[in-house]
């Protein structure tokens, strides 16, 4: 908890929902979103990869995990939440685990 979720902060900035449009995350749009940002993306092997993509115009990367093991150590190296529940990572969807 203290090293992930400690740090999100509340927002001081009212924001009116009700007036976006939130239709790109309905179960009827969002999955063939999602697989279509995961196609576009441009993959790389391994972390170290991504250093030859400075300067590139690339704006989503994709790395794919062999085993919760691997998982656990990228989750480390890149400062995200490596925990598993229920089989897959946390915070996944359809064992993706998208961060910025």
């Amino acid at each position: 908890f203290n090293q992930y979720l400690s740090k999100i902060k509340l927002n001081h900035q009212p924001v009116d929902f009700s007036a976006l449009d939130l239709t790109y995350l309905s179960p009827q749009v969002y999955p063939a979103r999602f697989r279509r940002q995961l196609a576009d993306a441009t993959e790389v092997a391994q972390i170290s990869d991504l250093h030859n993509l400075e300067g590139a115009n690339v704006r989503d990367v994709k790395l794919y995990y062999r085993s919760q093991k691997h998982f656990e150590l990228l989750a480390r190296q890149f400062g995200i939440m490596g925990e598993w529940k229920a089989g897959v990572p946390r915070g996944s969807y359809q064992g993706v685990v998208t961060f910025k």
